[in-house]
């Protein structure tokens, strides 16, 4: 878990968005198909993810992409990924790293 105090929307997905990655390279995945709800965000990273005059962690995104595997991104409506959604708000509320599934993953599983 990361705690980013008091920010901007775009900033928290942001560095979910570059943990996610992180944790993704560290398991090996090399295939990896990124999906958000953050419209914006996505589009800065599709149209110039090397720009050093921009936001840091778009940056730093970018540098995520450049690595050795294929990745995909795209923009994906809140309504159709319940899943993360749902995983988001608890972690508004919820202070530790997720060891088991919240009741609510099950729920939207079955």
């Amino acid at each position: 878990m990361h705690y980013l105090g008091s920010c901007e929307a775009f900033e928290a997905e942001g560095w979910a968005i570059a943990k996610g990655l992180n944790l993704a390279w560290e398991l090996g995945c090399r295939r990896v198909i990124l999906e958000s709800d953050a419209k914006v965000l996505i589009d800065s990273l599709l149209v110039d993810s090397s720009a050093e005059d921009g936001d840091l962690i778009i940056w730093l995104i970018g540098q995520l992409l450049r690595r050795d595997w294929k990745i995909k991104l795209r923009h994906i409506p809140r309504e159709r990924n319940k899943m993360a959604d749902a995983l988001a708000k608890e972690g508004l509320v919820s202070s530790k790293f997720l060891d088991v599934y919240p009741e609510v993953v099950r729920t939207l599983y079955v």
